[in-house]
């Protein structure tokens, strides 16, 4: 099997069940799951960041508009 990011060691499996499956020849290393771990956090934050700005402009825009409002009755 081919050698997994970080590691200089090879890697066997035995063949008598026949070919491995695709899944045991890509296993995917504990520091590439932290890596996508990390990653999908960051997008998830990046994400409310993005919609925590689109709140504020909307409260700012509701106080424009109540301060209009309110001038009327004044």
């Amino acid at each position: 099997l081919s050698r997994l990011t970080g590691q200089k060691e090879m890697r066997y499996m035995h063949l008598l069940c026949g070919e491995p499956s695709p899944e045991l020849m890509t296993v995917v290393s504990p520091a590439e799951q932290a890596r996508l771990q990390v990653q999908t956090e960051n997008e998830r934050i990046a994400t409310l960041e993005q919609r925590v700005q689109v709140l504020q402009s909307q409260v700012s825009e509701l106080q424009a508009q109540f301060a209009e409002f309110k001038k009327q009755f004044d």
